[in-house]
């Protein structure tokens, strides 16, 4: 029974990281995904004011759990906020999901909203970088 058990558990430690380091959906493509405010279809207006919350459309449905970082900034470049939010999808296999009910707080001037799935490391997906001004 504990040798069944010890190999049932070294088994899953070592499926976890292979099916996690892929780095792509099924078939091993690179992930991407778009990110523009939550109500829009498209990135712009490129400027908020209050909280606001985030829509992410990924390039392929899959377990990978999505990341929005929303960093703000004062008009001299000092960093004044940082928060993280998980995306959160309709289902599994929807392409398009969103941050709300999670909202950001914005501060300063500027702010950059970017999609990744390393949340240690905040490394954005390809296309999934927002640029916009506070106001």
């Amino acid at each position: 029974m504990r040798t069944t058990m010890l190999v049932a558990i070294v088994a899953l430690a070592f499926a976890a990281p292979a099916i996690a380091g892929k780095g792509g959906p099924s078939g091993g493509g690179q992930l991407t995904a778009t990110i523009s405010f939550a109500g829009t279809n498209a990135a712009a207006p490129l400027s908020a004011s209050g909280p606001v919350a985030f829509n992410v459309t990924r390039s392929a449905p899959d377990s990978t759990v999505y990341w929005v970082y929303n960093y703000c900034w004062d008009g001299s470049g000092n960093l004044l906020s940082t928060e993280a939010y998980p995306v959160l999808w309709g289902s599994w296999d929807s392409l398009t999901g969103t941050t709300y009910p999670y909202v950001f707080t914005l501060s300063g001037t500027h702010c950059e909203a970017l999609v990744t799935v390393k949340p240690s490391t905040a490394q954005p997906l390809k296309g999934a970088v927002l640029d916009y001004t506070v106001g």
